[in-house]
């Protein structure tokens, strides 16, 4: 069999750990680093979303939402962290996960398969592979030019510092022997041309490089992995290992370790009350991978949290039959090998919405407590919306109105506390007291609202003066049916 190379073994071959910047020719930032996030980066029309540094400087190129390839010689370790981002806009969407210990060298090669603690999710790009050799012949990637990332010549944090120039394939070496560290296997060689082969932006990989895929636009948007930097040459050239020759055995790795895209998290999740023992849900269902949706429930937005309902792929509605009275908080995930993010929603009693606007601190935010300590208690202060943390205004308690040949009574009444109900009691004997309702007939006694400045309300109840008795004495019982 015919042996194909481009170099022989007499070239000083070398693979270093300091860092430098990808060589490329007329750089600039706007058309090379794509965290420049400029309209004329050279590869503005592909998602780049699955290509990432570690926080310990080594380079991930995703070939399965939970899987990365990189160099042998030069990976990132276990418990290190990547970020991925989803678009080239350092600000926008992004995702952390962290290495595990599951890994595998590809036989004697440079090449080194890694998993992450999660899955990405829907929407951040997986690359396909090459899965042709050089034995395949015409080699469909000779004289194709090919997109070649490496370090950045600007001034990037570790997980920006990502550049891109071009080069075209111009050989390859089919058994390249590295000795330190030990190394072999396929190489494709990219030269950095200074002849009528040099194409635009030409790159020549540089110490740190390692690890930083190699890629062959196949059309519509799509690039697919082709080689992973290897070495660098005295040519000079850089090799990297040919992923073709050994996709076999990446497809096995991925056939015992890969997963499925974490699913995207529901939309728009809201809960509304029906009865006392129902509340309603409703979502957006964003996903196309999940294979069920997890609905939990709690008595705190703290948790514990407990499953009530496992539900079918592409649900958008359920109803909860049993729930509790009082506040009820929901959380809802989309799930398959993994779960998505969580959504959270909360059925709330009016006295916990009217409190969530308060910083309580340290004070008991309870219905009976007093924060403010001045004798009035939380829930008196709800039904009058007044601050609960600071002294009520002796001018915004409830009043005696003497208007012969009536006397009014006259409180007033936060209109949002729907689940406050408002009961008039008098008695003439404070020692012994025997507190009788007053009947509000319509005709005899009275209600009567009028709205105030701050959105509240002046109830007045009217009662003739011969109904009270004398001395009479009033006191205003306030009840809420929905205590969180």
């Amino acid at each position: 069999m015919r042996k194909l190379t481009l170099y022989t073994c007499g070239l000083l071959i070398s693979i270093s750990g300091s860092l430098y910047a990808l060589t490329i020719d007329g750089y600039t930032a706007a058309a090379n680093d794509r965290f420049a996030n400029n309209e004329s980066f050279i590869a503005g029309d592909f998602n780049l979303s699955g290509v990432a540094i570690s926080n310990d400087n080594h380079w991930a190129t995703l070939v399965a939402p939970n899987i990365f390839i990189t160099a042998q010689h030069y990976h990132a370790a276990t418990g290190n962290s990547i970020i991925f981002y989803q678009s080239n806009d350092p600000n926008g969407n992004k995702i952390t996960r962290t290495v595990t210990s599951v890994h595998q060298r590809i036989g004697t090669s440079d090449l080194y398969l890694c998993t992450l603690d999660l899955p990405v999710p829907e929407g951040y790009q997986i690359y396909s592979y090459a899965t042709e050799s050089f034995y395949d012949l015409p080699y469909p990637y000779f004289n194709r030019e090919v997109f070649h990332f490496g370090k950045s010549a600007g001034s990037y944090p570790t997980s920006l510092n990502i550049a891109i120039g071009k080069n075209v394939v111009s050989g390859w070496v089919l058994d390249q022997s590295i000795d330190s560290p030990e190394a072999n296997g396929p190489a494709i060689s990219c030269t950095q041309n200074t002849d009528q082969r040099k194409v635009e932006y030409e790159t020549m990989a540089q110490g740190g490089d390692s690890g930083a895929p190699l890629f062959w636009d196949e059309g519509n948007g799509n690039l697919r992995l082709i080689g992973i930097s290897w070495y660098i040459t005295s040519a000079p050239a850089t090799g990297f290992s040919a992923v073709g020759h050994h996709s076999d055995e990446i497809d096995t790795f991925l056939d015992n370790h890969a997963l499925a895209y974490q699913p995207l998290a529901p939309d728009a999740f809201s809960a509304t009350r029906i009865s006392s023992t129902q509340i309603d849900f409703s979502w957006q269902d964003l996903s196309s991978v999940e294979t069920a949706y997890q609905l939990e429930r709690a008595d705190s937005a703290d948790g514990p949290w407990t499953v009530i309902a496992t539900l079918d792929p592409d649900t958008e509605s359920t109803s909860d039959t049993s729930a509790p009275e009082g506040d009820v908080y929901y959380r809802l995930q989309a799930e398959n090998d993994t779960a998505s993010d969580a959504r959270t929603t909360s059925v709330l009693t009016p006295y916990s919405m009217w409190a969530e606007a308060y910083d309580w601190g340290s004070q008991d935010a309870s219905p009976t407590g007093d924060a403010n300590a001045d004798g009035i208690s939380n829930l008196a202060a709800y039904s009058m919306d007044l601050p609960p943390l600071e002294s009520v205004p002796v001018d915004a308690l409830p009043y005696l109105e003497n208007s012969p040949p009536h006397i009014d009574y006259v409180y007033r009444k936060n209109p949002l506390a729907t689940d406050i109900t408002f009961t008039l009691e008098m008695t003439a004997d404070l020692l012994a007291p025997d507190w009788q309702s007053v009947s509000i007939d319509g005709e005899t006694v009275t209600e009567t609202g009028t709205e105030e400045e701050d959105a509240v309300q002046l109830i007045r109840i009217r009662m003739p003066e011969s109904s009270v008795t004398s001395p009479g004495f009033f006191r205003l019982k306030i009840h809420s049916s929905q205590l969180p």
